[in-house]
C-alpha cells in the first residue's frame, strides 16, 4: 500500500512537470509565438530576427509555399484581361540588368502543401474528417489600399490560395492615409495590425531604368527613413547592393544585378506578383501626355485643341501636399507641376538629365563635389524671386529629422555638405561616390520665406493650408485656392502667372505655346464605372493608370467603341508585391529585441475556411474571437484532473 502511494505521487507530480515544461509549446502550429529569442549569431540567418519555434529554413520553406500557391497566370490571364508580365525579382523586364534566367516560381498548391507540412508535421486538408488536420498553420493579417480595383481583386485571390494551403489570412481594404499610416507610422515595426503595424501588404513600388534598391533592402533604410518595409537585413545583399551603386564599370554593375536577383530567387524575402502594363484611358484630343509615369504627369506638355480646362481622375484621397513630405503618387497628380528642381529627367531619354532651375552644373574628378549654377528670373507664384538660399534651405529640411521625410531621408545621407559660394552658386560634397546622385538633384523646391514661418516638425499635420496642402513652387501651375477643397477630393490648378517657360528651356526643346489655363483633379476611389461614364461623356478627360481599368474588360471595350476616347499602354517602370514584414509576431521579433505587444484578439487556430475580409471602408481591425490551441486545452484539463485527484487522496500521501 506504501508503494502504491509512492507510485500514485510519483505519476501526479510527473505530470505537473510535463505541464510546466510542454505548456510553452502549447499553439506552436499557428507559429504566432508570444516570445521571441533574438538569434544575432546564427551563421544560416537569412533574416535577422525569428522565432525559437520556426528555424531559418523553416521560415524558408513558408515563404516558398506562399510563393507556389500564388496564381500568377490566373491574375493576369483571367482577371487583368492580359496586361502584365511575371517577373521573379524586383527588377522588370524594361530595367538595366534585368535577367530572364530568374525564373518565377510556377503556381503549383501541392508542392506548397508539401513544404507546410515538412515545417508544421501534418498536411492540412479542409475536407479531412480529423480535426487535426482541418487547423490552419498560423493566421496572418494582410492589407490593400483601396486605390486600384485590380489589386485589390488579385489581393482577395491570393489570400483564397493561401486559405487553400493552410494559412488564414484575413484581407483589410484601407484608405491610402490609412494604409501609409500602417506602414510608416508604425511606434515599433514588430506591431501586428491591430496595434498599428502588419504582418504584410500588397503595393506596387515604382523604379526608374537603372534601378537602386538600396532604399529597399539597406538595414538603415528601414522605416520611418526609408522603404525596407520588409525589415530585411543581411551582410549578403548590402554588399551586393553598395557594388550595384559604386560601381562605373558596367559589366561590374551588370554582374552585381545579376547576384542581386539570384540572392532574391534563393531567400524568397517576399513576393513579386508581377510587373503589369499602365493602361491608360484618356479623351482622344488630349495631347503630350508622359506615359513613362516617371515623369507624370507634366501638365506642362498637354495641350488640347478646344479645351482650357482638364480634369484628371486620381483613384485615391490626398494625403499632404507638400512635395518633401508625401510619398504617394496621387498628392504628385493635384501639385506635382507646380515646382521646379535642379535637373529634371529627359522625357524621351530617362537616364539622362537638363538643366531646369540649374543653368549648368560641374562635377569634381572624384565626383565628390557637385556645384550648379541657379538660372536668374525665375520667380515663386507670389511673385518672390528665387535665390540659392531657397535651395540650401530645401536640402537642409530634407535630412532635418523634424521633417518627416520618410523615404528620402536615406538619400541624403550621401550628402556631407552643403555650401553657398554666391547668390548664384550652390555647391553639394558628397560623403561617397554614389552612381546615382543625379537623382537626388530632382528633388522639388520650396519658398524658405514661406515655410519658415511654421516650425518643421509641424509641417506633417498643420492646419494651414499654405504648409500643408499649398506651399509655393516655381513651377508651371499653382493651387487655385477658391476651387480647391481638399476635403471632397477636389483640387485644381491654374497657371502660374510669374512661370517662364523659356528660361527652364532656353533652347526650346519642350516649348508649349498652348498650355492648358486649368487642371483639375478629382477623386474617384476605386468607381471605374464613374470614371468610364464621365470619360465618354466629356466630364472626365483622363483616367489615371493606376485606377485598375485593366480588371474590367467591359469598360475597355466600351472606351474602344467610343469615337471620344483612346486608351494607351506601356510596360511600368516598377512591379506589383506583396511584402511580408519579416519581424512581424509572425516571423521573429524587432529590431530592438523586445517583445512585441501581444495580440489578445488574435485567433490562435480557426476552423473556417472562408477567407476573412474587412470592409474596404474599414479603419479598424475586427477582432477575432481568441482559440487557445488544442494542446493547450488538452494540458490545462489533465492538469484540473489531477490537481482534483491529489487533493482528493492527500491522506494517502
Amino acid at each position: 500500500m506504501k508503494e502504491t502511494r509512492k507510485m500514485k505521487f510519483f505519476f501526479v507530480n510527473l505530470s505537473l512537470i510535463i505541464f510546466l515544461i510542454t505548456r510553452p509549446l502549447a499553439g506552436i502550429n499557428s507559429a504566432m509565438i508570444g516570445q521571441k529569442t533574438l538569434k544575432s549569431e546564427n551563421e544560416d540567418r537569412d533574416l535577422l530576427w525569428y522565432s525559437d519555434n520556426l528555424t531559418p529554413e523553416d521560415r524558408k520553406k513558408i515563404r516558398t509555399a506562399m510563393d507556389h500557391a500564388i496564381p500568377r497566370d490566373r491574375i493576369i490571364e483571367d482577371l487583368i484581361q492580359g496586361h502584365a508580365i511575371k517577373i521573379a525579382t524586383p527588377i522588370g523586364a524594361n530595367q538595366l540588368g534585368y535577367d530572364p534566367t530568374i525564373q518565377v516560381r510556377e503556381y503549383n498548391p501541392n508542392k506548397a502543401l508539401d513544404l507546410m507540412e515538412e515545417v508544421f508535421g501534418y498536411r492540412y486538408n479542409a475536407s479531412s474528417d480529423l480535426a487535426k488536420e482541418r487547423e490552419y498553420y498560423f493566421e496572418m493579417e494582410l492589407m490593400s489600399p483601396n486605390t486600384r480595383v485590380d489589386r485589390m481583386e488579385w489581393a482577395a485571390l491570393i489570400t483564397k490560395s493561401f486559405s487553400d494551403i493552410g494559412i488564414d489570412v484575413t484581407l483589410h481594404y484601407i484608405s491610402w492615409n490609412l494604409f501609409i499610416s500602417h506602414i510608416f507610422e508604425l511606434d515599433e515595426p514588430g506591431l501586428d495590425y491591430a496595434h498599428g503595424g502588419y504582418d504584410g501588404y500588397f503595393i506596387g513600388w515604382g523604379l526608374p531604368p537603372e534601378p537602386d534598391l538600396t532604399n529597399f533592402f539597406m538595414r538603415e533604410n528601414m522605416p520611418p527613413i526609408g522603404c525596407n518595409t520588409a525589415y530585411i537585413i543581411n551582410d549578403e545583399v548590402e554588399d551586393i547592393l553598395i557594388r550595384s551603386v559604386n560601381e562605373l564599370e558596367l559589366t561590374n554593375r551588370l554582374l552585381a544585378l545579376k547576384e542581386f536577383q539570384q540572392w532574391f530567387q534563393d531567400k524568397n524575402p517576399y513576393f513579386i506578383i508581377l510587373q503589369g502594363y499602365n493602361l491608360w484611358a484618356l479623351d482622344s484630343n488630349l495631347e503630350g501626355v508622359d506615359y513613362t509615369g516617371l515623369n507624370y504627369p507634366n501638365y506642362r506638355n498637354w495641350t488640347h485643341p478646344t479645351e482650357s480646362l482638364i480634369t484628371v481622375q486620381s483613384p485615391s484621397t490626398f494625403f499632404n501636399m507638400n512635395p518633401l513630405i508625401t510619398h504617394s503618387r496621387y498628392d504628385f497628380l493635384a501639385m506635382r507641376d507646380n515646382f521646379d528642381s535642379l535637373i529634371n529627367r529627359y522625357p524621351q531619354n530617362l537616364t539622362e538629365y537638363y538643366g531646369n532651375l540649374a543653368e549648368s552644373w560641374t562635377i569634381s574628378a572624384d565626383n565628390l563635389m557637385w556645384t550648379f549654377k541657379i538660372r536668374d528670373g525665375i520667380y515663386f507664384n507670389d511673385g518672390t524671386k528665387l535665390t540659392v538660399d531657397d535651395v540650401i534651405f530645401t536640402y537642409e529640411k530634407l535630412i532635418d529629422p523634424d521633417v518627416d521625410v520618410r523615404d528620402q531621408r536615406f538619400y541624403m545621407t550621401h550628402i556631407k555638405e552643403i555650401k553657398k559660394i554666391d547668390s548664384h552658386t550652390v555647391q553639394f560634397t558628397l560623403t561617397e561616390f554614389y552612381l546615382y546622385m543625379k537623382s537626388l538633384f530632382t528633388v522639388p523646391i520650396l519658398s524658405k520665406a514661406q515655410m519658415e514661418q511654421i516650425p518643421s516638425v509641424e509641417w506633417k499635420n498643420d492646419a494651414d493650408t499654405n504648409t500643408k496642402y499649398a506651399p509655393m513652387g516655381t513651377g508651371t501651375y499653382v493651387m487655385d485656392k477658391a476651387n480647391t477643397d481638399v476635403s471632397k477630393g477636389v483640387v485644381t490648378m491654374i497657371l502660374n502667372p510669374f512661370y517662364d517657360g523659356s528660361l527652364r528651356d532656353p533652347a526650346g526643346q519642350f516649348k508649349n505655346p498652348n498650355l492648358i489655363p486649368t487642371i483639375k483633379v478629382k477623386v474617384y476611389d476605386y468607381d471605374i464605372y464613374h470614371c468610364v461614364k464621365d470619360l465618354t461623356s466629356d466630364a472626365l478627360d483622363i483616367i489615371d493608370s493606376q485606377s485598375g481599368l485593366s480588371a474590367r474588360g467591359q469598360y475597355i471595350d466600351e472606351i474602344n467603341r467610343s469615337n471620344c476616347c483612346k486608351l494607351h499602354t506601356s510596360l511600368e517602370w516598377g512591379h506589383q508585391e506583396l511584402v511580408i514584414n519579416n519581424c512581424s509576431p509572425i516571423w521573429g521579433m524587432n529590431p530592438n529585441g523586445t517583445t512585441k505587444i501581444p495580440n489578445t484578439n488574435t485567433s490562435m487556430t480557426s476552423t473556417t475556411t472562408s477567407t476573412n475580409m474587412t470592409s474596404s471602408m474599414s479603419t479598424e481591425a475586427i477582432p477575432s474571437i481568441s482559440v487557445p490551441s488544442f494542446s493547450f486545452i488538452t494540458s490545462l484539463s489533465l492538469l484540473i484532473v489531477l490537481l482534483i485527484y491529489k487533493r482528493k487522496h492527500e491522506r494517502e500521501f
